[in-house]
């Protein structure tokens, strides 16, 4: 398996569209902005479509989606969200069942030692980062057992070139170009209902 593309290390964590954190067992609906169900459904607010500028709720409803598999970026916006940062919406989104914190610190370390307590992490990366040519929103999901790699629930999936997907990716590369860092905390009772 290639850890530059994407390609699922552990296909028994990743069963089609729901990503099962290794760690805790929590369940995550993994979503697309470009979706064709959402992708062109216009922001209220400011110019753009879920499919063009929806990262960011994209990222939101994926995390959510934990406690609430009805979840979708379309419910995310129709319930009023719209230039809140992940950290203050996931909470809301999900009944309370994270606790989420916009991290001061960008440190790699932080990231990886979250990922590896089973936690979520919502990053922006900006334009040096493989993802992206200007700045996005992407969940972080899970990491390997060795911190080499992490799940990345990237919330643009064309399924077309290297990192416009899905999947396993280094950890090096995911963790290039940060802006943001959302760390969000699952409580006992949610990591309960998987077990």
């Amino acid at each position: 398996n290639n850890s530059q593309t994407g390609t699922t290390q552990q296909e028994s964590v990743n069963n089609g569209n729901i990503h099962k954190n290794s760690i805790n067992g929590i369940e995550y609906k993994l979503m697309n902005q470009a979706d064709a169900k959402w992708k062109n459904v216009k922001y209220p607010t400011r110019s753009g479509t879920i499919g063009s500028v929806g990262c960011m709720i994209t990222s939101v409803a994926v995390v959510s989606s934990a406690y609430d598999k009805t979840m979708t970026p379309k419910k995310v916006m129709d319930a009023g969200y719209q230039h809140n940062y992940p950290s203050d919406s996931i909470p809301r989104f999900s009944a309370n069942n994270f606790t989420c914190t916009m991290s001061s610190s960008s440190n790699k370390n932080t990231i990886i030692d979250n990922l590896k307590q089973g936690n979520v992490v919502v990053i922006k990366v900006k334009s040096a980062s493989k993802f992206t040519g200007s700045q996005h929103y992407m969940a972080l999901i899970d990491i390997s057992s060795d911190g080499r790699q992490i799940f990345v629930g990237n919330s643009y999936d064309s399924g077309k070139g290297t990192y416009n997907r899905t999947g396993w990716f280094d950890t090096d590369t995911v963790l290039y170009d940060i802006h943001e860092v959302h760390i969000c905390v699952p409580s006992q009772d949610l990591i309960n209902k998987y077990k």
